[in-house]
C-alpha cells in the first residue's frame, strides 16, 4: 500500500513541475487563467491516507517496518 501512495505523491508533484516548466508565459490569457488554477491545485501534492491519520508513503512504510523490527528484537531479547 505504500508504493501506490508514494507514486501518487510523486506524480502529483510532477504535474506542478511540468506545468511550470512549460512555456506558459506564451499561452493565451484564457489558458493562463486555467493554468493558475492548475498551479494552485497541484502546489500541494495529493496523498493517499490511512484513516485520515497517516500518509501512505515510503517514509511511513519504513517507519512502520523499523518499529516492527524494534518490537521483534525486543521480544526476542526477553526470551
Amino acid at each position: 500500500m505504500c508504493i501506490p501512495g508514494q507514486l501518487l505523491i510523486d506524480r502529483s508533484t510532477e504535474i506542478f513541475n511540468e506545468a511550470y516548466s512549460s512555456e506558459w508565459y506564451t499561452f493565451s490569457l484564457k489558458t493562463k487563467k486555467l493554468l493558475r488554477v492548475l498551479f494552485y491545485r497541484s502546489f500541494v501534492p495529493c496523498t493517499l491516507t490511512a484513516g485520515k491519520m497517516f500518509v501512505m508513503s515510503m517514509t511511513m512504510c519504513s517507519s512502520v517496518l523499523q518499529t516492527a523490527m524494534s518490537y521483534f528484537t525486543a521480544f526476542l531479547s526477553i526470551k
